[in-house]
């Protein structure tokens, strides 16, 4: 599920399963990389892990528009012109993960 602006979860609450579901939808990438590292000609393995990505992706865009980016290399998906990364509290501080 894509988060959006009218959903009535609290802001930090918000937060939270937003970055929940980033959690479940990366650990699910990693386990089919590993399951295509041993069968790389598996097409539905190979079809998922690219719906997957695509999912991550966006999930990412939305979190670094809502919250600043989660890596250096979602900052490309942050609207903030400034460069903020230093400034900015990481996901982990103040109990996020």
């Amino acid at each position: 599920m894509i988060y959006s602006d009218s959903m009535n979860i609290p802001n930090r609450s918000r937060q939270q399963h937003m970055l929940k579901e980033i959690s479940m939808v990366d650990f699910a990438i990693v386990e089919l990389t590993e399951y295509l590292d041993t069968h790389p000609d598996d097409e539905d393995a190979v079809s998922y892990i690219k719906q997957y990505m695509t999912i991550l992706r966006k999930l990412k865009e939305e979190y670094a528009s809502l919250y600043g980016p989660l890596t250096l290399y979602d900052s490309t998906f942050s609207t903030n012109k400034n460069w903020g990364w230093a400034k900015m509290p990481l996901p982990w501080e103040g109990g996020m993960c």
